[in-house]
Order: C-alpha cells, then sequence, then structure tokens
C-alpha cells in the first residue's frame, strides 16, 4: 500500500495521462523480466535475509507514508529501483506535466532522492554535545525554584558560551532533559538601525506572548525598512524535508544545517564553507572559523518510552556560532547593530512532560531581548548587563 500510494504515486504524477497501470507494469518487467525475480505468496516470502532480523525491528524496514527505510528489505529494495528504472523508460514516451508549483516536478522528485547535505551526509555533521554543565547535568538550584527564574547571567551563559571562547551564538534551538526536568532554549538575530535600536528591544520585551513576533531571517516578509526604522536577516534559515540520508540512524535526529551565514556576510566577508569537520565557514586570509555550525543528539530507541523514566540527561539540538572579532567588524561596516531574542523554557516534568497547552503543563518560559551594541555593550530593554567584546 505504501509503495504505490506513496512512493510510485509521486512518479505517476509527472507525466501527463500516464496510468498507474502503465507505470506498475513497466516496473513489474524490471523486477520480473530484466532482474528475473521470482518469488512465491506472500510476496517477499523468498527473501534468504529474512531471518537475520528481529520482527520488532519492523519500524527500521518500514516505508511508511513514502519515507525510506533504515533496514532494506529485498522487496523495498525491488520496487525502489524498478520505480526509478520505469521512469527513465517512461520518460522517453510521455510528456512531463506542468506544475504551478515545484513540488511534484521531475526535478524535485529527483532533488529530494539527493544527500541533504551534498557532499556530506547529514551523519557527518553530528558531533558530541556542547562541553556546557546545563547540556550535561540537572540544575544545581532546586527544580522549583529553577522553574520559576530565570537570571541574565544564566541567559547571557547560553550565548557567551565558556566552552567556544572569542566565539557567540547567534541561533540555536536545544532541548536538554531527564525524568526530573526539562529545558529548552532557543536564539534568534538580526540586524536593526543604531538610532531606533532601543526603542524596539523596548516595545518588543512588553509584548504579552514571544509568538506575537518574530526575529526575521534574511530575506523574510517581516524584513523592515521603512526610514529610520530597520529591522533586516542576516542569517539564512533551512526550512524544507531532509533528503536521501534522513533515515540513517546514525544522523541522530539531525534534518539539515538549519541555520548558516547570509548572502550579505557572506560577500562582505568572503566566506566559504567547509565540510571536513562538520560545517564550519572562513574567510580566505584567516585559519580560524569565522561560523561554527554544532548538532547533537542522540541514537533513535525502538520504543521511546524507555527514556521517559530513567534520570539520565539528555540533550539534542543545533547552534550557530560566530568569532566575535568578525561580527564587530561586520556591524562596523553595516552601520547597524545586532538585536537578540533568547526564549527558554523550563519545566519540572522532565521527558514525559504535556505539552505548552495542556492544562496540567508545569512549562513556564521566558523571552528575553538584548541588544549587541556597536560600543560592545550588551543592553536589555531596562538597563546595561555586561559587554560582549572585551575591548569594551
Amino acid at each position: 500500500m505504501d509503495t504505490l500510494r506513496y512512493w510510485y504515486s509521486s512518479w505517476i504524477g509527472i507525466f501527463e495521462d500516464l496510468t498507474e497501470a502503465t507505470f506498475i507494469e513497466t516496473a513489474d518487467k524490471y523486477i520480473s523480466d530484466v532482474w528475473g525475480v521470482i518469488d512465491e505468496p506472500p510476496y517477499g516470502s523468498r527473501e534468504k535475509r529474512k531471518g537475520r532480523f528481529n520482527d520488532r525491528s519492523w519500524r527500521r524496514s518500514s516505508h511508511s507514508h513514502g519515507s525510506l527505510p533504515t533496514l532494506e528489505r529485498y522487496q523495498s529494495y525491488l520496487e525502489w529501483h524498478a520505480m526509478w528504472c520505469a521512469g527513465g523508460e517512461i520518460l522517453t514516451s510521455h510528456r512531463l506535466a506542468q506544475h504551478e508549483w515545484d513540488y511534484g516536478s521531475l526535478e524535485y522528485e529527483i532533488r529530494i532522492d539527493k544527500l541533504t547535505v551534498p557532499p556530506i551526509w547529514l551523519s557527518d555533521l553530528v558531533g558530541g554535545r556542547p562541553l556546557l554543565e546545563s547540556f550535561w547535568r540537572p540544575p544545581q538550584r532546586p527544580i522549583a525554584e529553577w522553574r520559576k527564574d530565570a537570571t541574565d547571567p544564566e541567559i547571557l551563559a547560553e550565548i557567551m558560551v565558556a566552552d567556544r571562547p572569542g566565539y557567540l551564538v547567534v541561533d540555536q534551538s536545544a532541548t536538554t532533559a531527564s525524568r526530573t526536568f526539562r529545558h529548552e532554549v532557543r536564539v534568534s538575530t538580526g540586524l536593526v538601525s543604531s538610532d531606533t535600536a532601543p526603542a524596539l528591544v523596548r516595545a518588543l520585551q512588553t509584548t504579552w506572548d514571544d509568538f506575537d513576533y518574530r526575529i526575521p531571517p534574511e530575506g523574510d516578509d517581516l524584513e523592515i525598512d521603512a526610514g529610520d526604522y530597520v529591522l533586516r536577516g542576516w542569517l539564512k534559515s533551512n526550512d524544507g524535508d531532509s533528503r536521501f540520508d534522513r533515515p540513517d540512524r546514525f544522523c541522530n535526529g539531525t534534518r539539515r544545517i538549519e541555520c548558516e551565514p547570509g548572502r550579505a556576510i557572506t560577500k562582505v566577508l568572503g566566506l566559504s564553507r567547509q565540510t571536513d569537520r562538520g560545517a564550519r565557514w572562513f574567510r580566505s586570509d584567516h585559519s580560524e572559523p569565522t561560523f561554527i555550525y554544532e548538532v547533537w543528539g542522540h541514537p533513535e530507541v525502538e520504543d521511546d518510552r524507555e527514556i521517559y523514566y530513567d534520570d539520565d540527561v539528555r540533550s539534542d539540538g543545533y547552534r550557530l556560532l560566530v568569532r566575535i572579532s568578525d561580527l564587530a567588524e561586520f556591524l562596523h561596516g553595516q552601520g547597524m547593530e545586532m538585536i537578540m531574542e533568547s526564549g527558554l523554557r523550563r519545566d519540572e516534568k522532565g521527558k514525559s512532560s504535556s505539552s505548552y497547552d495542556d492544562k496540567e503543563s508545569t512549562e513556564v518560559r521566558f523571552d528575553r531581548l538584548f541588544l549587541f551594541r556597536l560600543d560592545g555593550t550588551i543592553q536589555a530593554a531596562e538597563r546595561d548587563v555586561g559587554a560582549w567584546r572585551q575591548d569594551s
């Protein structure tokens, strides 16, 4: 059912006037006639490797709803490759259908079955969790007290990270949890005009719900350019589905490079990406990377329930770091300052916590805005809270 409904139907929609029967007959020709596969009911019963895998691993070999199986059975192997062969043959006899959107086109179907971040696999991006205490241990304060309060020093410690001297976090989404607590951190940044930046920080800090606004990525519709009022994205946010390498069990939940340098800073600083050790962006004449992308997680388990009731601290997420000296040079060249939103979610229910809008939810949310000024100071809505450059 999944082969016909999801794998094959996508290819049938690529062509004009192509029936399901024609596509299936073409695919079956490759399996039965070209490759000479002889099978008996039930389909796949003659697979020689079948007894080598525990039936409890059925989720790994499932291609439900069009997904690619982590553990490839002989049956799905034949059906998958027959689909591509049939599509190639039908290209010689049927015209391509016209699509208003990219979705459903031949180019789209080919693209989603390539690597997500070529030339590397998603698992090549995965590293260990950052060497910060907050990612490895429960809070040092009592959970009930910790959940109700987040101080500026605690929030800034998630940004001016001790494990990466000379860098600061400019985009992040991370969750750390055990049975007794859950801690989520989200960071986003943008560029703002100097004269009006403090007023923007004060206005956003007084909003009732942080979902009422967004610090936009580069090119987003929420960017503002109205005289003295400028709010501009400078990082590229990558959306869309993961591709061929998503089922790799060693990618530990990684979907893609979630955020990377935008066009403007890439051009101004002459950045190029290297993927020999994860993802890093270098200036042509520098040995230290300007940007570092880090992603971490844990292997998927057969039954998620087993992680809800242990005391082990687990963490997954990503963060994008920028070299402070390069950021300062870029901001001065643009005549802009950086606005940062740091959102925290804290919960005493831990891994098995209910959703945020559940009546029984114990989650507490904090949202803090900071302005990284050209003079090197960090300013919140009410006061200065520190410095982001050593020369400040």
